[in-house]
């Protein structure tokens, strides 16, 4: 899984590759894994210690079954360091 992070209004955010475009993990994680508060930013989730990999695809193909990915696509994303 390719990770990344991105300006978004207020905060940086942080993103996943798909083969649709760059999802919102930050916010896609808090409708499909409401109790992993650490997706606010990519230090939070190495400090974590999850398996950001499984569980970003497990979110992706989730969000893909029940056609809301769109909705968590960004476009023209601001990349950040």
């Amino acid at each position: 899984m390719k990770l990344l992070t991105f300006q978004a209004p207020g905060a940086a955010h942080v993103g996943a590759v798909a083969k649709e475009g760059i999802v919102d993990l930050t916010r896609a994680l808090r409708v499909t894994h409401p109790a992993f508060k650490g997706g606010d930013s990519m230090l939070a989730i190495i400090r974590s210690g999850v398996d950001i990999d499984r569980m970003a695809a497990e979110c992706i193909d989730q969000l893909r079954e029940e056609g809301r990915l769109k909705t968590y696509l960004v476009e023209d994303p601001t990349y950040l360091p």
